[in-house]
């Protein structure tokens, strides 16, 4: 990446704009500073691809300063207003013909929008909007983040919502598909009308018809009223079918058939209904991998993958994990109308270094039982400073260690009988304390594991559950 020369103007002393030239470093910007009354006098020998003109409150009396910068200045010109509240409208009257101008702080990913459109003389056509406005829009359906990865995903759902073709959404589990299909529901021209869920992994196949379509008064035996199935109270609005991937083989040509032409029959009816609805479906599995697979029908892929999108793992969106964490502690300090709480550098740098398996839920939950366990206003969690696997890697050191100064054979024995005990007590948890079931997990007679549960000293009441 070509270098790129920045200078910070900073009209008053003592401003702190420390933050903004480490983020330039850190995009390969060389940066120099001047400030106070330097820049008056270095004004006209500047040399640079960008100029950026740092502003607080106090510097909009300063009409003389601004008057020399509109009139001589020759290079692009980003105006950063530092306002820590961020409730100040920008007054456009204080620097009107500035190319670029944003509130301080920000978001990097909108910082590096506006550094990259002025260096290359262009509006990018890729961020057809405003980026604080647009990041604000989808905070209200917590889908929160700044990383490139997310924000490309965000400009997806944004392009989904301005039409009404079927949706299938895919990602890991807990990386907010269910959040993504409210957002595409409520953001589009349905958003007047229901939101429908369903949980296809829970839908038995003897129910699909009647759950889906309902049934009239009569259709069979305990059918005493009129039910509505799903369909119809999504009717106007969308129906999103979760887990799509753990339909059995006969819902998957019940709902290839509605799809079709988005026509039903209810149970007992004569005349077939027309569902005016939007599909979005969810998976956390690949439905192309398993069609090759031949676990799920071709034919329904095609009619549910007309847009697709794709939710990006948390481990791939760099430090939107600090951001979430933070706005999931604001959220429960507010909930909980407590003290205001932070997580200290350490668990931070931890959690950013995390695979987090079971994303913003696994991280949602964590900063939550973390906000209730803590009693300090600063959250320092000792144990999760190191990363798990070295975390795991001093574990090892220090349990070899233990071998170091024994015979082989007499390693070989303890290394047995801490083998024997852990297994033994993984068990007899599994089992709830069950001595005949362990003992047949086990392939042992129950008599031979009964001596060596008695022989490690391992108490059966322990692993009982009590009711």
């Amino acid at each position: 990446m070509e270098m790129v020369h920045s200078t910070i103007l900073c009209l008053t002393e003592g401003v702190d704009y420390h933050p903004l030239q480490q983020f330039l470093v850190n995009c390969n910007h060389t940066v120099s500073v001047q400030t106070g009354d330097n820049w008056l006098t270095q004004f006209d020998k500047l040399h640079a691809d960008l100029l950026i003109l740092f502003l607080n409150e106090t510097d909009f009396n300063k009409k003389k300063e601004l008057a020399i910068l509109r009139k001589n200045r020759k290079h692009p010109m980003l105006v950063i207003f530092q306002n820590s509240s961020r409730q100040t409208v920008w007054p456009q009257e204080v620097f009107p013909d500035c190319d670029e101008f944003i509130i301080w702080p920000c978001h990097e990913q909108e910082l590096r929008l506006r550094v990259s459109q002025l260096l290359t003389n262009q509006s990018n056509p890729t961020y057809d909007f405003d980026t604080n406005n647009f990041i604000e829009e989808f905070s209200h359906f917590n889908l929160i983040g700044y990383s490139n990865s997310f924000f490309n995903t965000l400009k997806a759902i944004k392009k989904i919502t301005r039409c009404d073709a079927s949706v299938m959404i895919e990602g890991e589990t807990g990386t907010g598909k269910e959040l993504a299909a409210r957002a595409i529901h409520y953001l589009g021209n349905r958003k007047d009308f229901p939101f429908i869920p369903l949980n296809c992994g829970a839908l038995p196949d003897d129910l699909i018809l009647n759950e889906l379509f309902g049934h009239n008064k009569g259709a069979y035996t305990d059918a005493k009223d009129v039910q509505l199935g799903l369909v119809a109270q999504a009717d106007g609005g969308t129906l999103f079918l979760d887990e799509i991937d753990s339909l059995s083989p006969r819902a998957q040509v019940i709902l290839l058939r509605f799809l079709q032409d988005k026509k039903y029959l209810p149970l007992g009816a004569d005349v077939h209904k027309k569902a005016n609805i939007r599909v979005i479906a969810a998976s956390n599995q690949s439905l192309q991998k398993l069609v090759r697979q031949g676990h799920f029908r071709q034919d329904l892929f095609f009619r549910i993958n007309i847009m697709q999108i794709c939710m990006p793992p948390l481990r791939d969106r760099g430090d939107d994990v600090i951001h979430l964490a933070q706005h999931f502690m604001q959220r429960y300090r507010q909930q909980y109308n407590q003290q205001e709480k932070t997580l200290h550098a350490d668990s931070l740098h931890w959690m950013r270094n995390q695979q987090w398996h079971g994303n913003v839920r696994e991280l949602e939950n964590f900063v939550h039982r973390e906000f209730l366990l803590s009693d300090a206003p600063c959250i320092k969690v000792n144990k999760y400073d190191l990363p798990e696997k070295n975390r795991r890697k001093r574990h090892i050191d220090r349990r070899d260690h233990a071998f170091y100064n024994l015979d082989f054979n007499q390693a070989k024995v303890k290394v047995i009988a801490d083998f024997e005990k852990r297994y033994l007590s993984r068990v007899m948890l599994e089992t709830h304390g069950n001595v005949t079931q362990a003992a047949k997990r086990a392939a042992k007679e129950r008599r031979s594991f009964d001596r060596l549960l008695k022989k490690y000293l391992i108490d059966k009441n322990q692993f009982r559950v009590t009711r």
